[in-house]
């Protein structure tokens, strides 16, 4: 385990257990060997906007990294990878013979694909009989190709500033998608339409897709239990926000994603919400239509963007909404336009709850934050000399300031660089009687792994079992939040034997905000508008857990 957090769990490794773990690595040294390559493929997608996205993408088999052990993310896509992407993702039969293209020969690697996709009728050539594989495509030819694999075909006319530059042959397309949640613009209102698409891009716009055509029909009547909860244009976080409903809003759901997102009635038309934050109601409202309990109106003004691209991304709601990934670049640094903006930016919060200052939830509820390590003990050290134990007070203290806003009553273990025992960090919670406690750490392994993760202590050894399930709720809500501000990779809620948590009586989590010793990730945790959003993120997901 992370040799940081050793001082932390509830008892040393036996000799015994050292034995099974040298074992087990011996019978599955294969498995290591391919986890390893693994890692190596994606070596230059570490900290991209999308990383998330294609990790899942290659996991699943939807898209692949190339020799030299790169996907280049913002490479531009051709025909011929884009159609095989789709064939993948899509699950085209591979059943194409030989169709008259000029360019495509049995001998390519891209010929079945093409040739699959021409009988599957949507895509095909050029006049001159060409397919033009090695070709890149562009953000309304990929729209049409999408569309057309979908029979995706019905959507209202949508406006961007530069509509003029959308060719007649796409409008329709483009037009779909984009009513569907599948494509937007950028900030700005631009959608660039001949721009050609990255490879990163594409991942996120297939995974888009998929997730709306794995929607089933339902017709229930939902009520809003989160505190303010987004209305996206999609069903993904990083889908534009197109309004904003409270708790008790009624709401009327006609489909239902298969990653966990209700399509509701909404200011005459639709949008979508993570079915975390509802619950189906069924008092008379004596209306079909989308509006507050109270009779109030709900903010309408679109806030996000939504971006072009286009492969199986797919990390959608683990407890309220999925990773939201920041924007896309053309080259390393500058934002790229018509991709998915950056978690916690106006055009997209990073979440669809927020937590409403004096909120009676909040009320006499007290909260401890503990900062991890602190005077004589550093915790894990960065590449670049980074200390934890810096980290984890300043986010720390953000959290504190957070809460305090929002009506809490917030005690910290430590509010400066000072040495505390594990011993006292619990007694501080028992003796004030918390109703919640949250440890702030960061992760260290091996310079290559990376991500977010929060930790419980096992049911076997937590003598307050009355808490366990309490802290697991608390758990998924915070880390769910932070996977969807950070846009790390979700290494998901774990258990481990933890003094800090199996001593504490209230509900108690440790909350590993990313790694300090993967040099990308160091740099974020160094940033204070990354330290603001993990902050935000735990208080988001404290909030939620007491909105009951």
């Amino acid at each position: 385990m992370y040799k940081h957090r050793l001082a932390y769990k509830l008892k040393p490794v036996s000799v015994w257990s050292i034995f099974f773990i040298v074992l087990i690595m011996v019978l599955f040294c294969n498995n290591f060997t391919v986890f390893a390559n693994a890692v190596d493929i994606l070596k230059d997608i570490q900290g991209h906007w999308a990383q998330p996205d294609i990790e899942k993408a290659m996991g699943s088999g939807y898209v692949r990294g190339y020799s030299d052990s790169t996907f280049r993310p913002n490479n531009g896509i051709t025909r011929a990878e884009f159609i095989t992407m789709l064939n993948t993702a899509f699950s085209v039969p591979l059943n194409g013979a030989n169709i008259n293209f000029k360019d495509v020969h049995s001998g390519d690697w891209f010929a079945l694909n093409v040739w699959s996709a021409a009988k599957a009728g949507y895509t095909n050539g050029y006049p001159d009989h060409t397919f033009r594989p090695n070709q890149f495509v562009t953000r309304q030819e990929a729209a049409c190709t999408i569309a057309a694999l979908t029979k995706m075909a019905d959507g209202f006319p949508k406006k961007f500033k530069d509509s003029n530059q959308i060719a007649p042959w796409a409008q329709q397309a483009v037009n779909a998608l984009a009513s569907n949640g599948v494509l937007s613009g950028d900030s700005g209102g631009y959608l660039h339409p001949l721009q050609n698409l990255t490879r990163a891009e594409a991942v996120v716009l297939v995974n888009r897709t998929k997730n709306i055509t794995g929607s089933t029909p339902v017709h229930l009547t939902l009520s809003v239990t989160g505190s303010i909860v987004n209305i996206r244009s999609g069903p993904d976080i990083s889908s534009d926000v197109i309004g904003k409903v409270k708790r008790g809003s009624i709401l009327t759901a006609l489909e239902h994603s298969s990653n966990g997102w209700y399509r509701v009635q909404f200011n005459n038309s639709t949008g979508w919400i993570t079915d975390q934050y509802v619950k189906p109601s069924y008092a008379n409202r004596g209306s079909d239509t989308d509006r507050e309990e109270d009779g109030s109106s709900v903010d309408n003004s679109n806030t996000g963007t939504d971006p072009g691209s286009e492969t199986n991304s797919g990390v959608e709601a683990s407890q309220d909404e999925a990773i939201d990934p920041a924007a896309g670049t053309g080259t390393d640094t500058g934002a790229q336009p018509g991709t998915v903006d950056k978690p916690g930016t106006e055009a997209n919060p990073g979440t669809d709850t927020d937590s409403a200052a004096g909120d009676d939830a909040g009320k006499e509820k007290i909260i401890v934050i503990d900062p991890g390590h602190g005077g004589s003990d550093p915790g894990a050290i960065g590449q670049s000399g980074t200390k934890e134990k810096d980290i984890t007070l300043d986010i720390a203290l953000m959290v504190s300031d957070y809460l305090k806003n929002a009506g809490y009553q917030v005690i910290m273990t430590r509010q400066d660089d000072q040495y505390v025992s594990l011993a006292d960090r619990s007694a501080v919670a028992n003796d004030a009687h918390a109703d919640a406690f949250i440890s702030i750490h960061c992760n260290a392994y091996n310079h290559i792994a990376g991500g977010t993760e929060t930790f419980t202590e096992p049911m076997s050894g937590n003598p307050v079992y009355k808490q366990q399930e309490d802290s697991k709720r608390l758990a998924r809500l915070v880390q769910s939040e932070l996977v969807q501000a950070l846009g790390l990779t979700d290494r998901g809620v774990n258990e481990e034997g933890l003094y800090v948590c199996r001593e504490t009586n209230a509900p108690a989590i440790l909350v590993e905000t990313a790694f300090i010793d993967n040099k990308s990730e160091e740099k974020l945790l160094s940033d204070p508008e990354f330290q603001k959003k993990a902050a935000e993120a735990i208080g988001r997901g404290v909030d939620g857990y007491f909105a009951k």
